[in-house]
């Protein structure tokens, strides 16, 4: 990578990233070979077909959607919409926001435990990482960390 400029290898470093994950699988939707992107300035995700890269469906979220995750079958993405402090939940078969849950003030990198029981959002407004429980989308538990957590 000699004699790149630091723009052209974030290119080459992200494009890498993206196509290891293409082929994988891990950032396809449960049975549709769609990618879902997070638009943060139109308050969108962009759902892409895996294959042709064409633009499926735009659907509206929150405001500035930010890190987004998958339930463990990945008929779900959760999408934390850190200016309307939530978790907007879209449904694959229907590539629509169907419900939301609130873990606390600006979530922006959020990860659920491999059981898929917890989620756990760091709140940058709040200096907290706040603890959801999935079933029931009550918040459990809330610690203090550091200003601003970014994840």
């Amino acid at each position: 990578m000699e004699g790149m400029d630091r723009n052209m290898l974030k290119k080459t470093v992200f494009l890498l990233g993206f196509a290891a994950l293409m082929v994988t699988g891990t950032a396809y939707a449960k049975g549709t070979g769609y990618l879902f992107i997070s638009n943060e300035r139109d308050h969108t995700v962009s759902v892409l077909d895996g294959k042709t890269l064409e633009v499926v469906k735009v659907i509206q979220t929150g405001r500035r959607p930010r890190d987004m995750h998958w339930n463990k079958d990945k008929s779900l993405l959760f999408v934390a919409t850190s200016a309307d402090n939530k978790i907007d939940i879209i449904d694959v078969s229907k590539l629509e926001v169907v419900d939301y849950f609130i873990p606390g003030e600006d979530p922006e990198l959020f990860d659920i435990t491999p059981d898929g029981k917890l989620l756990v959002a760091s709140l940058e407004d709040d200096n907290m990482a706040s603890f959801v429980d999935m079933e029931s989308r009550d918040i459990v538990a809330q610690i203090p960390t550091g200003v601003e957590p970014e994840g």
